[in-house]
């Protein structure tokens, strides 16, 4: 028995954060990423923390996703869960590395289009 933590993090500019609009497009594209890796994967709460954003969502076998947008365009992504001795690992080292790289290709996709 034991419990697995996973942060990841990338940054943005500043700006995604502050505009409500740009941030919008932030959340659905992590959101996708996410949903691409996470089957069931479903929203808790929103909140903003003085300016910055903070989302929950639950996903597959208990797990507790945090996604965390800091002020500064700091993003960081937790991922939390318990896994059995027989159990597999939710997040194979592989799959780990291809979720890092899509956040941050998805991210920056994301950013060119919101310039336009």
């Amino acid at each position: 028995m034991v419990a697995h933590t996973v942060l990841l993090d990338f940054t943005v500019s500043s700006s995604v954060i502050a505009d409500m609009e740009k941030r919008s497009g932030l959340k659905s594209a992590i959101a996708n990423v996410l949903a691409e890796h996470f089957t069931g994967l479903k929203p808790l709460t929103e909140s903003n923390i003085d300016g910055s954003l903070l989302i929950l969502y639950t996903g597959p076998r208990g797990s507790l996703i945090t996604v965390r947008g800091y002020t500064e365009g700091l993003i960081t992504l937790n991922i939390e869960y318990y896994k059995q001795d027989d159990q597999e690992a939710l997040l194979t080292f592989e799959v780990f590395n291809e979720l890092d790289k899509q956040s941050v290709k998805d991210d920056k996709k994301y950013l060119l289009e919101s310039k336009c």
